[in-house]
C-alpha cells in the first residue's frame, strides 16, 4: 500500500546500471568486473527489486582506481534528479507518461566475500599505477584533417610542444578559414587561432585571435544575419561568452556573457523554430557525461536553462563534438564517446524532439579514427561544409616538456604533504 500512498509514487535511487547490476554494494562490482561505465537510476518503486519505472538514468565513466571517487561521482552526478523531475511536474509535464518499467533480469549481487575484496583491492592498485604511468609518460597529440572528396590535407604546428584541435570551418566573402585551439604543454593552456586556407586547403596565414591567462578552446563559429560570432569554451571563468567578428577573421570583440555562474564545456549553438538553443556539458557535474541545454528568443538576450537539465547523462554520447547539422529534414548532433578514453570517437545523434520543455535524441552512427594511421587513438570534433569534412584526431606520445612540468607539479604537491607533518 505504501508504494501507492503518494500521487507520483515512491521514488528511489539505484546506484548502478540496473540492466547489469542489482543489489550492492554500489559501484563495487563495476570496478571488480572492469566495466567501462557505471550507472545511476532514479526510479518509481514497484514490487520488483531494482526493477521500477525509470524516471531518469545516467551512465558515467567508471573510476576504476579509487572507490571513494567512484562513489562520490555516483552521488554527485544524480543528487539533483528528483528536483529536475519535480520541475517538470510543476510545469504540467507528466514524467510518468513515457517512463518505462525496467525489464532487467540482471543478477542480484550481495556483500563481497573476503577473497572478492582482496581481488578488488588488487585491481584498484593496478589501475591506479597504470593511471599514474599513463598520465606521466603519455600525452595527447592532436592534429587537424580536412577531407575533400577522397583527398585529405593535414594541419599541425611545427613545435612538438603544441597541438591543434577543436577545429571549425567557416567560409565567407571568398575567405576560407579554420578556427581551432592551440594547446601549449609549457603552461597546459589553450588559446584560439585562425588559419586562412588557399585552394589546396593549405594554411597561408595563421594568427592568434583569442588569448587569455586562462584556458580557451572549442571556438564554435556561426553566423546570424550579416554578423559572424564565436562562442568558445572558457569554463574556468564560470561563464559562456559571446564574441563578434569586428574584422573577419582575425579581429574579435566581446559582446557579453550570455550565461553566468555555469562552467560550460564545448558550447554549441543552433537556431531552430525561432528559438536559439545552446548545448554544453557541465565541468562541475561531469564534462563528459552531463548534457545541458539553454534557450533564448534572441542571441544576446536572456538565456534560460532547459527544464529537463541535465537533459542527458551518458558518457557514451553527451559531450558536444561539433556543429549540429540538418540532413533530410532531421537535425543531427555530433557528440563524444568518452567511455573508454577522452575523445575516443564521435557519435551522431538524431534529435527527435526539441523545445524549451522537451528533448529527445537517438544515437544512430559513429565516426572513428582510422586504425592504420598513427593518429588513431581518438577523434572528437567534426565540422562539415558541402563535400568537405573537417576533423581532429590524436595519438599518444612522450613529451619531455610535459613530463617535466607534470613531475614538478607532483613533487611540489608531495612536498606540501610532508611539510604538514
Amino acid at each position: 500500500e505504501i508504494l501507492k500512498s503518494a500521487k507520483y509514487g515512491v521514488w528511489s535511487f539505484h546506484h548502478g546500471d540496473e540492466l547489469k547490476y542489482r543489489g550492492g554494494p554500489q559501484g563495487f562490482w563495476e570496478i571488480y568486473f572492469g566495466e567501462k561505465t557505471t550507472g545511476v537510476v532514479l526510479q518509481k518503486l514497484t514490487e520488483r527489486l531494482d526493477g521500477g519505472i525509470i524516471l531518469k538514468k545516467g551512465l558515467m565513466k567508471t573510476i576504476d582506481y579509487s572507490y571513494n571517487e567512484q562513489i562520490d561521482q555516483m552521488f554527485k552526478s544524480s543528487v539533483d534528479w528528483p528536483s529536475c523531475c519535480a520541475r517538470q511536474i510543476l510545469n504540467n509535464i507528466d514524467v510518468l507518461k513515457e517512463a518505462e518499467e525496467s525489464k532487467t533480469s540482471a543478477p542480484i549481487y550481495k556483500t563481497p566475500k573476503n577473497i572478492d575484496t582482496l581481488i578488488f583491492l588488487f585491481k584498484l592498485t593496478i589501475n591506479f599505477i597504470k593511471k599514474e604511468i599513463l598520465s606521466l609518460f603519455f600525452f595527447e597529440k592532436w592534429m587537424i584533417g580536412i577531407k575533400r572528396n577522397s583527398d585529405i590535407s593535414w594541419l599541425q604546428p611545427k613545435s612538438k610542444n603544441l597541438f591543434w584541435a577543436d577545429s571549425f570551418y567557416f567560409k565567407t566573402g571568398g575567405v576560407k578559414a579554420i578556427f581551432f585551439e592551440e594547446y601549449d604543454y609549457k603552461n597546459f593552456k589553450g588559446h584560439i587561432k585562425c588559419s586562412i586556407l588557399n585552394e589546396k586547403d593549405e594554411a597561408i596565414k595563421t594568427e592568434a585571435i583569442l588569448k587569455e591567462s586562462f584556458h580557451i578552446s572549442y571556438p564554435f563559429i556561426f553566423q546570424n544575419g550579416k554578423e559572424i560570432y564565436c562562442v568558445p569554451e572558457k569554463s574556468s571563468t564560470s561563464s559562456v561568452t559571446l564574441y563578434r567578428a569586428s574584422k573577419f577573421p582575425f579581429q574579435w570583440a566581446l559582446v557579453k556573457d550570455i550565461i553566468k555562474d555555469f562552467r560550460g564545456v564545448d558550447n554549441t549553438i543552433i537556431h531552430f523554430q525561432e528559438t536559439w538553443y545552446l548545448f554544453n556539458t557541465s565541468e562541475d557535474k561531469g564534462a563528459n557525461s552531463h548534457l545541458y541545454i539553454w534557450y533564448s528568443n534572441t542571441l544576446d538576450g536572456d538565456w534560460k536553462p532547459h527544464i529537463m537539465n541535465p537533459v542527458k547523462v551518458d558518457v557514451n554520447s553527451s559531450r558536444p563534438a561539433g556543429r549540429i547539422f540538418k540532413k533530410g529534414g532531421a537535425l543531427y548532433r555530433p557528440s563524444q564517446d568518452c567511455s573508454s578514453s577522452y575523445g575516443k570517437r564521435v557519435v551522431l545523434n538524431r534529435i527527435e524532439e526539441i523545445s524549451p520543455y522537451t528533448y529527445k535524441e537517438t544515437p544512430i552512427d559513429v565516426i572513428e579514427a582510422v586504425d592504420n594511421y598513427p593518429y588513431n587513438k581518438g577523434l572528437h570534433t567534426i565540422d562539415m561544409d558541402g563535400n568537405t569534412l573537417i576533423f581532429d584526431c590524436k595519438k599518444l606520445e612522450f613529451n619531455f616538456l610535459a613530463f617535466k612540468n607534470v613531475l614538478a607539479r607532483r613533487l611540489k604537491n608531495l612536498s606540501k604533504v610532508f611539510l604538514k607533518f
